[in-house]
């Protein structure tokens, strides 16, 4: 069976015949000098530099993500568009695949119809995206004269190219274009806090209405102290590198803050085996000096999160009714208090501190000793981690002492 385009195609194919067949020599002779003008209005009308220019910016575009892809704008010749509606001509477009050399390779596919969906959508964009060159619109510096409103970026693309794509929306809307670029999505992948000159809007669905949360580049650097723009930047390109799966956090139900690797892999290693309804994200802040940082910033999302930390050499000076401390000084005031300030807007959930640090509290002599973290020459925290959970607290996690542990009675206070 012919496909809708073949068929559509045929019966063109018989009525231009059959039209054509209708009219006289005399007629036929002005048809063709119809045609001749037309051709020579559609010159007038549709300059070649431009478009040329057009098809060499949208490939800057579509090269910096897809390097060996080329897009060619066709002018179908053998063509007259011309409706009661319009006067113009057809174009088509196709791929070109080029080499590592810059030759054209002709093996691989160049109608649209056989390129991948992910390839076609990001062509789409930068055909908009550089619509004023072929409109031929004066730039004006500063001035944001369009909006492309961009469902799902990341759709159909392979990591790599979500990043750099990610990249290229970023730069689209904060440099000196006339384009300002609104996403919708559903990926961490295409969310990058460290980008001044942008906002991200986290959407809430309730049961009656949907809930907006929104934070800019000026609340992250109030967030952050009183660091220089490139202070920043730098601190938060080191926090994104060091964990680039922290946008995660976006999407879940709640978001649980450690400072290092040791939480982290035991309360992976916790969900595994004990499944739940909700969508706790694990995030690992790199440190306990950064941990205030992330609170502001899921505060301001209206994200629930909770907190298991070192206290360090700060002293606890007071719990309040659900047992979260309160302390006197360092970093962990901070964290105290922001998280007191979160709690009373239901932010904040659990707070709870190992004193003075993970491997003593599991070392406590309130521990029964074959539930307490085996003394020895360091493997490395991660392995320690590792060895403790699985060594020790997976075969006791039935143990009715096993809540003597601190890391396993601070989950069960957060999945309570």
């Amino acid at each position: 069976m012919p496909s809708e385009e073949e068929a559509k195609n045929i019966i063109n194919e018989i009525l231009k015949s059959v039209a054509e067949s209708r009219l006289k020599d005399t007629e036929l002779e002005e048809l063709q000098a119809a045609q001749s003008k037309i051709k020579e209005l559609q010159e007038k009308m549709y300059n070649k530099d431009v478009i040329d220019k057009y098809e060499d910016s949208v490939n800057e575009y579509l090269k910096a993500l897809f390097p060996k892809v080329r897009l060619g704008i066709e002018d179908k010749k053998d063509r007259l568009a011309w409706t009661e509606n319009k006067l113009g001509r057809e174009y088509d477009i196709h791929f070109k695949n080029v080499d590592d050399s810059g030759d054209i390779d002709t093996d691989l596919p160049s109608h649209a119809a056989h390129i991948g969906h992910g390839t076609i959508r990001t062509t789409i964009f930068a055909l908009l995206l550089m619509r004023d060159i072929a409109e031929e619109f004066e730039r004006i510096e500063g001035r944001k004269d369009y909006l492309v409103l961009f469902e799902e970026p990341e759709l159909f693309l392979y990591p790599k190219v979500v990043r750099e794509l990610r990249e290229l929306i970023y730069k689209v809307s904060s440099g000196n274009t006339p384009y300002q670029v609104l996403c919708a999505s559903h990926s961490p992948s295409m969310i990058d806090i460290s980008k001044l000159k942008s906002s991200i809007v986290r959407l809430v669905k309730k049961e009656a209405s949907t809930q907006l949360y929104q934070v800019s580049d000026q609340f992250l650097k109030s967030a952050a102290g009183s660091k220089s723009d490139a202070e920043f930047k730098q601190e938060m390109y080191e926090v994104l590198r060091f964990n680039p799966h922290i946008c995660e956090s976006f999407y879940s139900d709640e978001v649980i803050l450690v400072e290092g690797p040791t939480e982290e892999i035991i309360l992976r290693a916790y969900f595994q085996e004990h499944p739940q309804s909700k969508f706790f994200f694990i995030l690992n802040c790199g440190t306990v000096n950064n941990i205030p940082f992330y609170q502001k910033v899921l505060s301001q999302f209206f994200i629930p999160y909770s907190i298991i930390c070192d206290t360090d050499k700060a002293k606890i000076i007071g719990h309040d009714n659900a047992g979260n401390p309160q302390f006197d000084s360092g970093i962990q005031k901070s964290i105290s208090d922001q998280f007191g300030l979160d709690l009373f807007d239901g932010i904040s959930r659990v707070l709870r501190c190992h004193v003075t640090t993970f491997e003593p509290a599991h070392r406590d002599n309130g521990i029964p000793g074959h539930l307490k973290m085996p003394d020895g020459t360091s493997q490395g925290k991660p392995v320690d981690a590792n060895k403790y959970w699985k060594d020790v607290l997976l075969p006791n996690l039935n143990d009715p002492n096993i809540a003597s542990v601190p890391i396993i009675s601070a989950m069960n206070a957060i999945t309570a």
